[in-house]
């Protein structure tokens, strides 16, 4: 994957004070600023964020260093929002869904059921509509600086049988997370919450008769393909979900401006290298003649998007803040025709 050269420009002047405050460690001799990050993915894209560290080295002029850590390593994955806040981690990308009770906008921020069907709607949402500025005016309740979202890739059915239909999932029972199960019930469709790593087992067994967790590629990283191989495409979200760049408050208010600058380029450059990546892996996976890709009728997919309503409703209610966000939403549900 060829990197753009994007921090050429950027100031390297001055020398990072070091600093006492939570979540930033100086070296005495020669006034390194060095971060822990952590994220929720493991190896497969440890060719992505070893290159942040990379960037942020040398823009930096080698006063600051990141060290990253996979996901789990440092703390659990559901707990990376309090580690941040406490300065156990300084930066992290973390995932909005799995702490909706620490963060209002927790759901909304991961992507919730019909709510944008490309990544041009996505970037409205956040930078045209203002999702980006009530993000972080609620992650900087918890401590956190919200630098920037990281749109992932497709987010699709997985089947051990061939579906036409909504009708043909009736009979099934399927792995979802909590807003999707949300839509799926409305239409006496069975859902079930397993983690990844039970979902092979979970399809081989046949407790499982298919899976909503992400797109081809993530199927083939967990080999589910060998235990199923029907892939519906079901419009619920494209992109399939947005995690969150975030770095504790007080390290990033104890950086010198530059440095603030050069690890927001660097952390942007490297979400965008990662959407890409998601999005030509998944491609490829389907390319490759391993999967039987079929669509929802388009009937199906208004009656989905319908039945979401319920479930943007539900988190408009939590707060104030999610109520401008679900407007958003509808927003531009409305002006691409959905509703």
């Amino acid at each position: 994957m060829q990197r753009r050269k994007f921090l050429t420009g950027a100031t390297t002047a001055g020398v990072v004070a070091a600093s006492s405050a939570v979540g930033v460690r100086a070296s005495a001799a020669q006034d390194t600023v060095r971060w822990r990050m952590q994220r929720y993915y493991g190896t497969e894209t440890d060719h992505i964020h070893a290159p942040l560290a990379d960037d942020i080295r040398a823009a930096s002029g080698e006063r600051m260093e990141l060290t990253h850590f996979r996901g789990g390593e440092l703390a659990p994955n559901d707990q990376i929002l309090e580690s941040l806040s406490m300065g156990m981690l300084e930066m992290a990308q973390g995932f909005g869904a799995y702490w909706p009770g620490r963060l209002d906008l927790g759901n909304i921020e991961a992507g919730l059921p019909m709510a944008w069907s490309n990544i041009s709607e996505a970037y409205h949402l956040w930078y045209g509509l203002g999702l980006e500025e009530l993000l972080r005016e609620a992650y900087a309740e918890q401590g956190v600086h919200y630098i920037c979202p990281m749109f992932g890739g497709p987010y699709d059915l997985l089947t051990k049988e061939p579906i036409s239909s909504l009708e043909d999932l009736k009979g099934m029972r399927i792995r979802a997370t909590s807003t999707i199960s949300a839509v799926l019930e409305q239409f006496d469709i069975p859902t079930v919450y397993a983690p990844p790593e039970e979902l092979y087992l979970g399809l081989n067994t046949g407790s499982l008769d298919g899976v909503i967790y992400g797109g081809a590629h993530d199927y083939k990283l967990l080999k589910l393909d060998e235990v199923a191989i029907h892939y519906t495409e079901l419009s619920l979200l494209q992109p399939g979900y947005a995690d969150g760049m975030l770095v504790n408050m007080r390290a990033w208010e104890s950086l010198a401006p530059d440095l603030q600058k050069i690890v927001e380029l660097a952390t942007k450059e490297m979400a965008a290298q990662q959407h890409y990546w998601n999005n030509t892996e998944a491609q490829a996976a389907l390319q490759d003649g391993g999967f039987q890709v079929q669509s929802l009728p388009q009937d199906d997919v208004m009656a989905l998007t319908e039945a979401a309503q319920q479930v943007w409703e539900d988190e408009a209610e939590k707060s104030e803040r999610n109520a401008k966000a679900v407007e958003m939403i509808r927003t531009i549900a409305r002006g691409a025709g959905r509703l």
